[in-house]
């Protein structure tokens, strides 16, 4: 073979090559995110189950409501969050029930301001821990 032939060919081996690693690369790391977003999906509903749990065999129905309480905060605002066309147009009675809920389960917290502004000198950051984004 020529010498130009040889180095094309080495030069497309090589260009295919790359692309095969970056696109390798590339889905390892996205289901490696997917991953990290279903652990903390699948551990959140952990903490709340037992959480829920160790309060019903405790016979503490306040806390287990308060548990529920925020469950159900978080799961209703996150579905109108992904999915607000299906929200908006949801004429389900326990979809209504969870909306009306949370507006009142909202209307009861205390605003994050109100406690910061009692410490006018204090530096309060709210935010991911370092290396957790």
């Amino acid at each position: 073979m020529k010498p130009i032939i040889l180095r094309a060919a080495c030069f497309i081996g090589l260009f295919v090559a790359l692309i095969l690693s970056l696109v390798t690369a590339y889905f390892m790391g996205y289901r490696n995110g997917a991953n990290d977003t279903y652990r903390a999906t699948v551990s959140g509903s952990v903490f709340y189950t037992a959480a829920m749990h160790a309060s019903l065999e405790a016979g503490n129905i306040e806390k287990m409501k308060s548990t529920l309480e925020v469950a159900m905060l978080t799961y209703t605002r996150k579905y109108q969050q992904l999915f607000p066309a299906e929200a908006a147009a949801s004429r389900s009675a326990l979809y209504k029930y969870a909306s009306k809920q949370c507006d009142e389960i909202e209307s009861r917290l205390v605003p994050l301001s109100s406690i910061t502004n009692d410490f006018p000198d204090a530096k309060v950051t709210i935010g991911t821990r370092p290396g957790k984004e």
